[in-house]
This record gives structure tokens, sequence and C-alpha cells, in this order.
């Protein structure tokens, strides 16, 4: 976008960065002489009057906020025809460029992120604005502990642009699911968006994958339940609760204000600042200028001494915090956190092969489970899971009788603890266990009691790859899809993060149903062929490498063979055909050639259709013959009634050379009658010159030079011309057809290869 250097009283300085909306430059207030963001909005923007108006009533409310985790705006206008607005200029990077410089950012880091930012929303929230885009690049650091919010304003316009469009606008990755459903937001909808925003940099990847922007596909990813310990199992508990509950579907699930949300926080922020034992955290990534440094030093300092204060009150105050459900909750995640702790090593080469899962490196993984289901004093259940997922990456990779002694192995020792507690997965690794050792097919019935909601979903999934490695397509996807629908929840709410894996087995699985349906139609060569270009495609867009792409490679070498041969048969046969074909061309062209010399166009047509032509070439030939006798016939139809309404009064000569003296007022299919002073002469059509023929067409185009047939009947005429041995004038008026009607350009080059015109 090119500007001017000067708006209003605003110098530019340079470029610091652009977008679809406009561009943000460096800028000078020369009346107060500080510096400033300046942001111009593209021109189609700076001209819709409602698109103003909307601005400028959320760029005031936005002015009105003084909160230091607010970016403030200084001023807005109109100059130059582009709108812009003068912002505190805070140059020291973005959440965004933060996440990609380090892809996990520390706990601590984050949650001071989230506080911050937390309390500018709530700033805004109070002046009775929402922001509607809050996302990592909206995230400012004036320094590498201040965190501010940016783009109040711009949102607004760019909601307003998409409705117009009728589309959902917002960052599929952080959009509230409300705003899917078209439902009215609130201060909700931001901290939706919040807590996807503080997901990504505890993760290193948005909570919910979503290259996409179909509505109905967003609507199903954003009606899954969120698991921070899925991708980061690292972080707190008390923080990942805080997290999880910010991304509930339901508005009335999440923090139903700003003050309870802040509490959360601020708990979890002492948690971090208190943990002792804890792995060791992330370094906090320091974005600030040589010139902040001492001051920073000093800020530093007072942070540490107000959150030890502040962690002191809120460790004394968390039972007034926190509700008995949620301090039921938080006791619950801690005492899994002291679980796991014990777990030590074994937890952690598990974690590793679970990770190897989940990035599609089954081999590995199954490597990795399989050294751990052989490790002695490996604790329950954690045991039992290994070897579960050992025998699940073993179907995953094909392995299916390596998986099959694996489950055996677990309804053995699926007994593992006689507590109450402990019931339900004792009977699913039982249950699950000896379906699983089975040699055949899981049926549908299996399915029958089972909670989709708690650990059965997991052996759903291990029942479809159990299908697929068996053969039994249709069941296999029936499996996945049911576990796809599942939505697990506490505390096996980690399963879900599993339909990513079970999606891609599934979607392999359905293309290769799709396949083997297609080559159950295809009978001859042309079909064969489109099926194995479909099965090339089914190949090349495979995530998975077991059973599917086992069967796959070995259905395209049978079909290469199947197709070799049809060609084989096939060339045969068409040698045979095409004999055939060019001795009906060759008895055909005589009477066609015939028919055209004698102007009796409806019979050459009727001819060339006639003829049965199989072979392409010929074929094509052929259809050639049809369409130029077709066009000579609609030529002659419409020079038959103008010569009896309008009637010719220029030169008429024969073929052999002579004149006939007279006007043609009249004429038949087989001759035309000359009215001369001796009287009417009748001369048949075959005995018409054709420079007479043509002479009469252009005449009679001239005479209604405006009317719509004029390109097809100059097309007609240049035919005819061509047809009949007058190249020249023929050309031209082809040429002049496909000017006047572009639809001709691609017939040309039926004529002018034909004829030997270049």
């Amino acid at each position: 976008m090119r500007v001017r250097t000067q708006f209003n009283n605003f110098e530019i300085e340079e470029i610091l960065g652009a977008g679809g909306m406009g561009a943000v430059y460096r800028a000078n207030d020369r009346n107060l002489d500080r510096p400033v963001a300046l942001k111009l909005l593209r021109k189609e923007y700076s001209q819709d009057r409602e698109y103003i108006e909307k601005f400028e009533r959320e760029a005031r409310i936005t002015a009105s906020i003084n909160h230091p985790s607010v970016v403030k705006v200084f001023a807005f206008g109109l100059d130059h025809g582009l709108v812009y607005m003068a912002m505190e200029l805070v140059d020291n990077g973005s959440l965004d460029e933060l996440i990609t410089l380090q892809t996990r950012v520390s706990e601590s880091q984050v949650l001071d992120v989230g506080i911050q930012v937390a309390q500018g929303l709530q700033a805004a929230h109070n002046k009775g604005l929402i922001h509607r885009d809050v996302k990592p690049g909206n995230i400012l650091f004036a320094d590498a502990h201040t965190a501010k919010i940016t783009d109040f304003g711009l949102a607004i316009l760019m909601e307003h642009e998409a409705e117009a469009r009728g589309e959902v606008w917002g960052t599929p990755y952080y959009v509230a699911p409300e705003k899917l459903s078209k439902e009215p937001e609130d201060f909700r909808s931001d901290i939706y968006s919040l807590g996807g925003t503080l997901f990504h940099a505890l993760a290193g990847r948005p909570p919910f994958e979503a290259e996409t922007a179909s509505l109905v596909a967003l609507k199903h990813i954003k009606s899954r339940v969120v698991s921070l310990q899925a991708f980061a199992p690292d972080v707190s508990s008390a923080t990942a609760f805080v997290i999880n509950r910010m991304l509930k579907q339901h508005p009335h699930e999440r923090y139903q204000s700003y003050d309870e949300l802040l509490e959360h926080l601020n708990y979890a922020r002492v948690k971090v600042g208190n943990s002792k034992g804890a792995p060791k955290k992330r370094a906090r990534v320091v974005l600030k200028s040589k010139s902040q440094e001492k001051i920073m030093t000093l800020l530093t300092l007072a942070t540490l001494l107000a959150l030890l204060v502040g962690g002191l009150v809120l460790f004394l105050m968390r039972d007034s915090i926190f509700g008995e459900d949620e301090r039921q909750e938080m006791v619950a995640d801690e005492r899994l956190a002291q679980v796991e702790q014990k777990l030590g090593h074994s937890r952690e080469r598990y974690d590793a092969a679970r990770r190897l899962m989940m990035n599609g490196e089954f081999g590995k993984a199954a490597g990795g489970f399989k050294e751990l289901v052989g490790m002695e004093g490996v604790p329950q259940p954690l045991a039992n899971w290994a070897l579960f997922h050992y025998g699940l990456t073993e179907l995953m990779i094909g392995n299916e009788e390596s998986a099959r002694q694996a489950f055996a192995k677990l309804s053995a020792q699926g007994h593992f603890s006689n507590e109450p507690i402990d019931k339900p997965l004792v009977r699913f690794f039982e249950q699950s266990g000896t379906i699983l050792a089975d040699d055949k097919p899981v049926a549908r019935s299996a399915l029958n009691g089972l909670d989709l909601t708690g650990v059965d979903a997991i052996g759903v999934m291990a029942y479809g790859l159990k299908n697929l490695a068996l053969g039994d397509l249709a069941d296999g996807i029936y499996f996945l899809e049911r576990f796809d629908r599942s939505e697990p929840s506490r505390p096996f709410e980690w399963i879900g993060a599993y339909r990513i894996l079970g999606r891609m087995f599934l979607n392999d699985a359905v293309s290769y149903q799709s396949v083997l349906e297609a080559l159950s139609r295809a009978d001859a060569l042309e079909a064969k062929s489109a099926v194995l270009e479909k099965l090339d495609t089914a190949r090349k867009t495979l995530k998975t490498k077991g059973k599917i792409a086992f069967e796959l490679d070995a259905l395209q070498r049978q079909l290469t063979k199947e197709i070799a041969s049809l060609e084989a048969q096939q060339t045969e046969t068409s040698t045979v055909r095409k004999e055939k074909d060019e001795a009906a061309m060759a008895e055909l062209k005589p009477p066609y050639e015939k028919a055209i010399k004698q102007h009796d166009f409806d019979r050459a047509l009727k001819l060339a259709e006639a003829t049965d032509i199989g072979v392409a070439s010929l074929k094509q030939e052929r259809d050639a013959m049809v369409q130029k006798a077709r066009w000579l016939s609609e030529f002659k139809a419409w020079l038959l009634k103008e010569i009896r309404t309008v009637g010719f009064t220029g030169r008429f000569g024969k073929r052999n050379g002579g004149v006939v003296p007279g006007e043609v007022r009249s004429s038949t299919e087989e001759v035309v009658t000359v009215s001369s002073p001796y009287g009417s002469v009748e001369v048949p059509w075959t005995d018409v010159a054709p420079a007479t023929v043509l002479a009469m067409a252009i005449q009679f185009i001239e005479t209604n030079p405006n009317a719509a047939d004029v390109p097809d009947r100059y097309w007609q005429a240049g035919v005819f011309a061509i047809m009949e041995g007058l190249p020249k004038p023929g050309r031209a008026l082809l040429m002049k057809a496909a000017q006047l009607k572009g639809d001709y350009n691609n017939d040309l080059e039926l004529f002018f290869e034909s004829d030997g015109a270049n």
C-alpha cells in the first residue's frame, strides 16, 4: 500500500508490518514530539461510511480505556482518503513471535501474560467493549514483563465485512464456538479466545488444529473436549484446570466474571512460583532493548516481592477462592501429579512412546512400549496401559499377530487391583484384552453397554483398528466413526486427543473403501483406468502404513495387470475396427463430396451421420464432415428464405461460365428461377456458380447488418466458400465471424489446417 509520509500531524518514519486490512508504521507525533504506531486502513475500508462509523465508535471507547495492559489509542481520523489510528508504540514483539521463537513458553510467563491480558479485557468490558479477536498476534510486549492487548476497534470492522459475505470471521484456532453458531457473543467469548491463546503458548500448538474455513468442520472440531494435559503434561494441575475451564464449549461452563478468572490465574501463578521438586521450567524469553535493562532489574525485584506477598495471601485464602467442587478437582489433579512423580523413569518412557505415537511414528512407539512392557517394577496401572498401547501400535503398523499376543497378556494380568475405585479400569483391561486377543473381527454388538464418555472409548478405537487389520473394512470404519464421535470426560479426557490418530486410519479406510466400490462397478478398460488413478491418489494421500497400505499396493499390482491385458485385447480389436472404419470412410467420401458439389447439403449431412465410426482419429474426421454439412445445410436454408423475400439482382453466373440476365425472385431445393426479359429461366442448383451463391449470401447479410445472426451467416458463408474452392474470401469470412463471435475461434482449425493455411 503506497502512502504519503504525512498524515495530519503524524510523520511516517518506517513500516512495522502489513496485513489484509492495511499497514502499521512507526511515526512521530509532531505536536507532542512522541513516537506512535500509526495504523492505516486500506482504501476500500476507508470509503465505506458504515465501516467508518462503527470503527469510530469502537475506537472512542478504546481510547477511553486507561489501563497498562491495553494499548492506548491516542487519535484517529481520515486523511488523504485513508482512515488512520495513532496508538501507543509497543515494539518489543508479540506473543505470536515469542511462540515462534520458543515453541513452548514457560508456564510462569504464560500466566503473567494471561493475568495482564485478562485485566486489560476486564477494563475494556467495564466500558462495554469486547475484543472479538484475542490471539497471540494481538498481544504485544512493551518489555519482558509487560503484555498489552491491542486492536479492539479493528475486530468489529473485519466482522462487519465478514457478515456482509455471509461468513463467520475470526481466527479458527481461537474463535469461540458460539460465534460459529451465530449466537450472541459476550466477554466469555473473549475468555475462550484467551484460553486458546494461553493453551497455544503452553503446549506449542493450538487447542484445535483447524486448517479449514468450513463452518461445519469448525463446529465439529470445536465440539470436542479440550485437555491441556494431553499436549503439555508438565504443566501444573492448577494451570491446566484454569485453561481447560476457559475453553469449555458452552459459555455458562466458563468463568462468569473476570474477577473469578483472575483469582484462579493468580492462584495458579502462585502455585507455580511456590512449587518444590517440580521439573525445571523453561526459561523466560526476554524481549527488551538495552536501554530498558536497568529499569527491568528494579522492576523484576519489585515483581518478585509482590508475588511472594500475594502468594502468601492467596495461599491463605485458597479455600475462599475455589468452590468445593473445584477444590476436589484440584485435589484430584494434585494427587495425580504426586502419583506421576513417583512413577519416575517409567512414566517418562511411557510419555516418550506416546509422543512418538501421536507424531505418527508407530513403529518407534511400538518399540518404546515393548521395552516398557519388558521392564520390572513398572507400577500399575501404568504397566497395563503400556501393554495396551503396545498392542494398539502393533495394530497401527499391521502386526495383528503381535497385537493379539499383547492383548492376550493384558487380559491375563488385567486384574491389577481390588480397590473399588479401580474397578472400571480392571473391567476395561480384562474385557478389551479378551476381545482384542480373539482371532476374529470384533462384532458391532461389542458396543453394547460401553460408556464412550469414559475409558471404553479407547477400546472402541482399538476394535476399529483390529477389524481393519483383519480386512473387515466396513466394521472397522463403523468402530472408528463411533470413536470419532466419543466425548471422553475426566479423568479420561486425554483419550480425546487420540481422535486425530483414529481419524487418520478412518480417512484412509474410507478412501480404500471408495476405491473398492469404484472397482466393483468398473468392467471396461476406461473405468478400470479411472479406478487405477483413484487408487494412485489414495496411496499418495495415505497417512498410515499398515494393513490398508499393503492392500492398496497389492490391489494396484493386480489392477495394473488387468489393464495391461485389456489394453492388449483392445489393441487387437482396434486393428480390426480401424480397417473396417477406414473402409467406411473411403465409401463415404465420394457421395459426400458429390452432394456438396451439387449443393445438396441435406443429403451430405445424412450420409455423414449414418456412417458409424469407432476409431478415435477417424471418428474425429467423420464428426468434422457432419459439422461442415450441418453448417452448409443451415446456410442454404436461410439463403432460400432470403431469395423468396428479398431477391437477388446481381450478376447470375453458371458453373460453365455462362451468365443468365435478370433477377432471382424464387427458388426451391433443386432449382433457382431467374426472371429475364425473355421469360423465366430455371437453373439447377448444381449449375449455379459458387461465386454467385457467395455473392447472394453477402448481399443478403449486408442488407441487414445488425441482425443477431449476422456472425453465424458470415461463418456459414465462409464454410461454403472454403468447401467450394474459394479459400481467400472463405478465410476472410471465417475470421470476421470469429471476431464477432468468439465461440468460432475453436472451429477455425477445421478449415485452415485442411486447406494448408497457417
